[in-house]
């Protein structure tokens, strides 16, 4: 996994700007085997806790499609996450967090149920 200069200042206050908070956490997530990378954002405010994920992919090739995929999944009844707040030019999306369970592993794990 390749952070890809991730978090920039500017990455940073992106962030604060998306939560609404400065006040987090960015933590490094293993990635899936692409150039992507993926940090789980935790933020402690108004007493109570919440994460968030954001994926970088600063060229933003292999990211460009991501938004119909997960249209696609959503409409089949697969919980996927929430888009939140992206930025192109800089290569960011931040979405909503639904654990460590990558979709790719359920799969696997019950084929039949594909």
């Amino acid at each position: 996994m390749t952070t890809q200069s991730f978090p920039t200042p500017s990455d940073r206050k992106w962030i604060a700007s998306a939560i609404g908070s400065v006040d987090h956490e960015i933590i490094p997530l293993v990635g899936d085997g692409s150039s992507r990378s993926f940090f789980r954002v935790k933020s402690s405010k108004a007493g109570s806790q919440a994460s968030w994920i954001v994926l970088v992919d600063r060229a933003w090739t292999q990211s460009q499609d991501y938004p119909a995929h997960q249209a696609f999944l959503k409409k089949q009844g697969i919980a996927v996450p929430d888009f939140i707040k992206e930025d192109k030019s800089a290569g960011l999306l931040l979405m909503s967090d639904l654990g460590d369970q990558l979709l790719q592993f359920e799969i696997k794990k019950n084929p039949a149920e594909k």
